[in-house]
């Protein structure tokens, strides 16, 4: 009987822990406390936040105006696009008819009054044109595409500007629209 309690005896101190491992293991508890603990502050936290969502802060010691200004005016400019697309077997062909139609179109405005600061080139492409025949795709020329933007300042003349432009080759008119030359002169206008 002796020989069992020495040996429990020993198992007994081959499992007990020494004073580094238990201060160890006291520490790492307390810091997973303090872990749980921020956890709990922080999840609170959040969720007040929540309780505002679509609520207005009221600031203390402010004073809030709010205002609404309208003004009502007819559009002074009109601003359209004329585009030229041209079709060749090659590059060059493409560009060649594209360049004259396009400086045709281009005098044709200025002559109408247009000024050259009123005139931009918004586009200006080149794509090859393909033929699919029997799983295969071959070029079979190409296509130059170029639009010219017009400001149109005289209104009276939008008509003959679209007509000139269609008759000198312009085959995509798009983009009609009638705005201000200057909407920040409107926008002060309604602030006041």
């Amino acid at each position: 009987m002796e020989n069992i309690n020495d040996e429990a005896k020993g198992n007994f101190a081959f499992h007990r822990k020494s004073p580094l491992k238990m201060l160890i293991g006291a520490l790492f508890g307390i810091l997973i406390i303090i872990v749980a603990v921020f956890m709990v502050f922080a999840a609170m936290n959040e969720y007040k936040k929540g309780g505002y969502i679509g609520q207005d802060i009221v600031a203390k010691n402010t004073i809030t105006i709010s205002g609404e200004g309208k003004i009502f005016a007819t559009p002074d400019i009109g601003v359209i696009d004329l585009g030229v697309v041209s079709d060749a077997k090659t590059v060059a062909g493409a560009q060649k008819d594209n360049v004259e139609k396009m400086n045709k179109i281009t005098q044709a405005m200025k002559d109408l009054g247009v000024e050259e600061k009123d005139l931009k080139t918004t586009n200006y492409s080149i794509s090859p044109r393909y033929q699919y025949t029997s799983g295969r795709s071959d070029i079979i020329g190409y296509e130059v595409s170029q639009t010219l933007q017009v400001k149109i300042r005289n209104l009276d003349k939008a008509g003959d500007i679209l007509g000139k432009g269609a008759e000198l080759g312009a085959n995509q008119v798009g983009s009609l629209s009638f705005t201000f030359d200057d909407p920040e002169k409107l926008n002060q206008e309604a602030r006041t």
